[in-house]
């Protein structure tokens, strides 16, 4: 296992420098490393007719020349797998120390493949999906603090992350640090999160108003995340029942920084899945980017009729017309 961790620690430095030497992209879907069907936005049936469609985007914002952030949407190929474990969604976002942004870098790509693979690996505990979430992250906390106290690091990195676990119509979420998820329901939005956060402890303790919040001095304070604590993280779980029509919101601080709940709002009711995404990023960049920014739009509608049942209820409606048309031909005759 020890010869595997290195060999990731390995691949995601190299496949880092490559990039920085090529052309920085605007908005990237990164490392997701599931087999998924389609091309860039993967769906899946769910239970009672529901389907999920998801967009995935990040973007390093108009300030920052790294992408500290990670997102990821994992949808196993094996069936079984799919209906013990469901669909799995991270956003992460890290935060280098002495190591910088490319230590930050590191810790949320990292935390994503390995929240990703021992979650799965989990398949067969008989502990609910949300608890494997959690366990799942923890042990990735261990990995990524043993990885930094080893000789000659040097380093201190860490991550946030907000990840959903899918399952029929059953959502859980879990959340450590501010990255968020919002549910929006019959044109209300709603933070299903909460943040660990020194001025969100603030805000719910009445020492500050919202509008103080929001330029605090020290709202980057964030007091629980993957790796940045000699003691367990804080990690949240959020079951949610899925309704037709909903849209899940995943995102990190890159995007609430600058748009309030009914912003949010606004561009999730009035655009498409895909170009929702889009406009929520291109809205944070127009009114600052001074940080990365990921979002991860789910949306649940019901699930599509393949081709072949379109053909058969096609024909069956012809070959009752024909039926009906001879009978009536045969009255009308008296035979």
């Amino acid at each position: 296992m020890r010869n595997a961790g290195c060999s990731v620690w390995r691949m995601l430095k190299k496949g880092m420098r490559r990039r920085q030497r090529g052309r920085r992209l605007a908005c990237i879907s990164t490392l997701s490393v599931c087999p998924f069907p389609g091309f860039g936005y993967p769906t899946g049936t769910m239970a009672d007719s529901f389907e999920i469609d998801v967009t995935i985007l990040s973007d390093p914002g108009r300030v920052r020349s790294h992408n500290q952030d990670s997102v990821s949407v994992c949808e196993p190929a094996d069936r079984a797998a799919l209906s013990r474990s469901g669909r799995l969604y991270i956003v992460a976002d890290g935060a280098g120390g002495v190591g910088g942004a490319r230590s930050g870098e590191i810790a949320s790509r990292y935390a994503v493949l390995k929240v990703k693979d021992l979650y799965y690996a989990s398949g067969n505990s008989d502990a609910p999906a949300g608890e494997r979430l959690r366990t799942s992250m923890l042990a990735t906390n261990d990995a990524i603090r043993e990885h930094c106290r080893r000789p000659g690091q040097n380093i201190r990195m860490a991550t946030t992350m907000v990840a959903a676990i899918a399952r029929g119509r059953e959502l859980t979420i879990a959340n450590v640090g501010d990255s968020r998820a919002y549910l929006m329901r019959d044109s209300v939005i709603q933070q299903v999160t909460q943040d660990h956060s020194l001025v969100a402890g603030l805000l719910a303790n009445g020492v500050i108003t919202p509008e103080e919040a929001t330029s605090h001095p020290q709202r980057n304070v964030i007091l629980h995340s993957l790796s940045s604590a000699p003691h367990d993280p804080r990690i949240d779980l959020f079951p949610l029942t899925l309704q037709l029509g909903d849209t899940v919101l995943l995102c990190t601080d890159g995007l609430t920084r600058y748009l309030d709940d009914q912003q949010l709002l606004a561009l999730l009711t009035h655009e498409p899945r895909d170009r929702a995404a889009h406009r929520l990023i291109a809205a944070a960049n127009a009114s600052g980017g001074a940080d990365n920014i990921s979002v991860a739009v789910l949306r649940i509608k019901r699930t599509a009729l393949p081709p072949w049942i379109w053909w058969l209820l096609f024909l069956s409606g012809i070959g009752l017309a024909l039926i009906s048309g001879l009978a009536g031909l045969l009255l009308i005759l008296g035979v």
